[in-house]
């Protein structure tokens, strides 16, 4: 969506490029900020999960136990 704004803006607004420029400049940081988001979140979850893992099948723990100490859901820890 932010490519046919973009696109549209160039074409309207000419003589504006260095407005455009910075639109674009802009909505890329914005990408790339909730990238960086996504990928912390993720890394994160994917950590829970590797912790309550090894809680579960190494230390013998139960599930309630590890879902208290992970704040991971019971449907979560059954597919571990």
């Amino acid at each position: 969506a932010g490519e046919r704004i973009y696109k549209f803006l160039e074409e309207v607004l000419t003589d504006k490029q260095s407005t455009l420029m910075t639109y674009g400049e802009k909505l890329r940081q914005e990408g790339r900020q909730e990238g960086r988001q996504k990928g912390r979140q993720e890394g994160r979850q994917e950590e829970k999960l590797g912790i309550a893992r090894n809680m579960l099948h190494q230390l013998h723990l139960g599930l309630e136990v590890v879902q208290q100490a992970t704040g991971l859901s019971r449907q979560e820890l059954a597919r571990l």
